[in-house]
């Protein structure tokens, strides 16, 4: 629980024009009854102004407090016994705390601007309305509360569309990134040249290679991707690549995966492991001679997604300055994780020269609704 306390999200200025505004209204109806029933002889204004300006006023000032005990105290789909147990009391007692220091400062008010023939009664008069008016003061409170509320949950509303253009935008640059590298001459020759290669000697593998090549392609251009998607599906865009790039390397590169089961239902941002395997794979052996091999492995711990991306190939020392080189996977992956879970996440990189790389992703845990 947060200690801190919060000023209000807008300046304090904009609470004291609602209470004045307040403030014209009630006066004004109270005058408007006045000349419509005529129950008084006359119409006393300083009476008539004093009382809703010491109430608002005296609300505008509890209002950062009210603000910070819905911060630390928020409503989230429905009102728990315990958090409403506890607005309860505060409504009761900042109810009780509004009326005497109202009160006293409207007796105070009323001492220097009106002649008051018994000023004994009038204050007796006075604290006898207090136990009738903490309940008006009670509900003045659920409905500063409330607006808080509804102002708070809209703000969160506008910020997570906002967060979901970013998104949207972040996984159409990751998908352009990806076919980008898959389109590029490179990539291509390396296939198409594997294809020609197997054309003598294993046609069916041949056909598989074109096909997964297509399903690579069909996937990137589909303008229907989402944002997230189950662990599964990416696995199956993974496996698709790999396939590729293992026929390409022959019997140098194994791959093998330690996939959790409960976790392939498990949400997960679009591309996110794509990037990682591509990195293994360029920078851990294929510039070698010798076999490598890849893990992917995924489990769930205390209500967290864990993903794993580990090679035996060359390794590096002090890997964690990859992260801020603009440009490679690393950095892509990580700052998309940032940008979607805030600090809400874990990016680990263990690695040491000719020891292999190993990357591990901690993410909430998730499902598709």
């Amino acid at each position: 629980m947060k200690s801190a306390f919060k000023k209000l999200p807008f300046p304090f200025k904009y609470v004291l024009f609602i209470a004045i505004g307040l403030i014209i209204i009630f006066v004004a109806k109270d005058y408007i009854k006045f000349i419509m029933w005529k129950k008084y002889s006359y119409f006393n204004w300083n009476e008539a102004i004093a009382i809703p300006f010491v109430n608002y006023i005296l609300w505008a000032f509890f209002s950062p407090l009210v603000y910070n005990l819905m911060l630390l105290f928020p409503i989230k789909k429905g009102l728990s016994s315990k958090t409403g147990f506890y607005h309860l009391t505060f409504s009761i007692i900042l109810a009780f705390i509004h009326e005497i220091v109202s009160n006293l400062m409207y007796i105070t008010i009323m001492l220097f601007t009106y002649p008051i023939e018994n000023i004994q009664n009038f204050i007796l008069l006075r604290l006898n309305t207090i136990p009738a008016a903490v309940a008006d003061r009670m509900i003045e409170y659920w409905i500063i509360l409330g607006a808080f509320m509804a102002y708070y949950y809209f703000e969160q509303y506008k910020d997570r569309e906002v967060e979901l253009v970013v998104m949207e935008s972040e996984l159409n640059n990751a998908q352009l990134k990806a076919l980008k590298n898959q389109l590029q001459p490179h990539f291509l020759f390396n296939a198409l040249n594997t294809v020609s290669a197997l054309m003598d000697s294993n046609v069916k593998d041949a056909q598989k290679v074109l096909a997964k090549l297509a399903s690579l392609l069909r996937s990137m251009l589909d303008h229907d991707q989402k944002n997230f998607i189950p662990l599964q599906d990416e696995l199956e865009y993974l496996k698709n690549y790999l396939f590729i790039e293992q026929t390409r390397f022959m019997d140098r590169l194994s791959v093998i995966y330690d996939i959790q089961p409960e976790s392939l239902k498990a949400i997960v941002p679009n591309l996110i492991l794509q990037p990682l395997v591509e990195n293994a794979i360029k920078h851990g052996f294929s510039n070698s001679i010798e076999k490598g091999s890849i893990l992917i492995k995924s489990n769930l711990r205390n209500n967290d997604l864990h993903l794993f991306i580990e090679d035996d190939g060359a390794g590096c020392d002090n890997c964690d300055s990859l992260l801020e080189n603009a440009g490679i996977g690393l950095t892509n992956t990580y700052q998309r994780l940032k940008q979607i879970y805030k600090n809400n996440f874990t990016f680990k990189i263990d690695s040491a020269k000719g020891k292999g790389f190993k990357i591990h992703i901690i993410i909430p845990l998730s499902y598709a609704a």
